[in-house]
């Protein structure tokens, strides 16, 4: 009688595959797994981990109150949060917008520092002139300041009125000449 010949049954074992062998692409190795993570944990919080946005505010007058004009920006969002509150000489603030996810330190110039002033303005990101209401009360200094200003090369200058009984059509009158130094470059 003759013998059937082996066949291999559902349960034998399988030979391993040599360790040299590339792994499958579906499996995500641990270090690759550790940097996609970073990558999310770093788009996550951006805008909050970068240097804060230099907001400086310079009164064109001593009778502008630049402490309500910080005020009014802190609280010109309504989940604004105020980070440190001033504690210096400057009145830095600094604050943090839900809405842009970003820090801002608002900086308080004195009107009569001529060089302070300038230090700020070459420091800041932004720069909010704070216009009194009265057009009476800007002083002759105010030319200088913004003449040394534009002449350093910073054009981008926003003007602010804290008041809403102004004549705005003489402030823009006054602003335009001011606006406009006699610097040839």
């Amino acid at each position: 009688m003759a013998r059937a010949p082996h066949r291999s049954g559902p349960l034998k074992q399988q030979n391993k595959k040599h360790k040299g062998a590339r792994k499958s692409s579906d499996k995500n190795p641990k270090p690759h797994r550790v940097t996609k993570n970073k990558v999310k944990n770093l788009e996550a919080s951006r805008g909050t981990k970068g240097n804060p946005i230099a907001c400086v505010l310079i009164p064109l007058s001593s009778s502008v109150p630049t402490h309500l004009a910080q005020l009014l920006f802190q609280t010109c969002e309504p989940n604004t949060e105020v980070i440190k509150k001033p504690d210096c000489l400057q009145n830095v603030v600094t604050i943090r917008s839900q809405i842009l996810n970003k820090y801002f330190n608002l900086i308080c110039a004195y009107s009569d520092d001529l060089f302070g002033c300038l230090d700020l303005a070459n420091f800041a990101d932004w720069l909010v002139l704070l216009v009194p209401s009265n057009p009476s009360e800007i002083p002759d200094s105010v030319h200088e300041l913004l003449t040394a200003i534009y002449a350093q090369g910073f054009t981008n200058a926003s003007y602010a009125v804290l008041s809403s009984n102004s004549n705005l059509k003489e402030l823009k009158q006054i602003l335009e000449v001011i606006r406009l130094p006699n610097v040839f470059y």
